[in-house]
């Protein structure tokens, strides 16, 4: 499953309110957004970009405390 552009926009804000430098909020899961992602500590640095995209959706509802699961970069729940 592809991410949305506007899922996408809104990880990229979430990104630049934390100085990870991210870029335009532009919908593109591109090599600037990747890095910022990179630089989010609680995310596995191997996991693919589209991973770390999902696993920072789940970081950042966990701290705000709605119940996301294991931060594993998956959407919903795994067997």
């Amino acid at each position: 499953m592809a991410l949305a552009k506007n899922q996408v926009r809104f990880i990229q804000t979430q990104l630049n309110a934390r100085g990870l430098d991210a870029g335009t909020a532009d919908g593109d899961l591109g090599p600037r957004t990747h890095r910022a992602l990179s630089r989010v500590g609680e995310l596995v640095e191997t996991w693919p970009k589209k991973r770390k995209a999902v696993g920072f959706i789940q970081l950042l509802a966990t701290e705000n405390n709605i119940e996301a699961g294991p931060l594993d970069g998956y959407w919903g729940p795994q067997p």
